[in-house]
C-alpha cells in the first residue's frame, strides 16, 4: 500500500522567503530537487518525506517558572501537521547554517535526514536526551 506523498514546498517556501521573489525560491527548491534525483534516482518528493519523518520530534520543551526555579517540562506534539513543520524548519536553519550555494546545502541536510544522520538528526537525539532527563517533570504540564 502506497502512501500518499505531500508536497511540502509551500512550507519551506515560507520559512525560506523572508524577503524576496517567490519564483527565486522556486528556482532554489527546484535546483536542490534536482540534485537530490540525481544522487537517488528517485522522485524528490518520496525522499523530502521520507526525511521529514526521519527527523520530526515527537515532544516540545516548555520552561515553567514555579518559585524562583525554572522547570523544563516536555509535552507531547500530537498534531503531525506540526511535527512535519518543525522537521522542516529544522532543515532549512541547518542548510543556512552551512557555507556554499543554499540549494546545494538545502539538498545535502536532506539527503543526510534522508539517511539518518546528519545535525539534524543530532539536533533530535540532543532533544530526546532533555526529555528523558526531564520525564520527572511531566506533572508540572497545566
Amino acid at each position: 500500500m502506497k502512501k500518499n506523498l505531500i508536497n511540502l514546498n509551500f512550507r519551506i517556501n515560507k520559512l525560506i522567503l523572508k524577503q524576496g521573489k517567490l519564483s527565486k525560491i522556486s528556482l532554489i527548491i527546484d535546483k536542490a530537487y534536482l540534485l537530490l534525483v540525481k544522487s537517488l534516482k528517485k522522485s524528490p518528493l518520496y525522499i523530502l518525506n521520507k526525511a521529514v519523518e526521519n527527523i520530526m520530534p515527537l515532544f516540545l520543551l516548555n520552561n515553567k517558572k514555579i518559585g524562583k526555579r525554572v522547570i523544563i517540562s516536555p509535552s507531547f506534539i500530537l498534531s503531525d501537521y506540526s511535527r512535519k513543520a518543525i522537521g522542516i524548519k529544522w532543515i532549512v536553519e541547518a542548510a543556512l547554517k552551512r557555507t556554499g550555494s543554499f540549494h546545494k546545502n538545502l539538498a545535502l541536510e536532506i539527503l543526510e535526514a534522508f539517511h539518518n544522520r546528519g545535525s539534524v538528526k543530532k539536533r533530535q537525539r540532543d532533544l530526546n536526551s532533555i526529555v528523558l532527563e526531564n520525564k520527572s517533570n511531566l506533572k508540572y504540564r497545566w
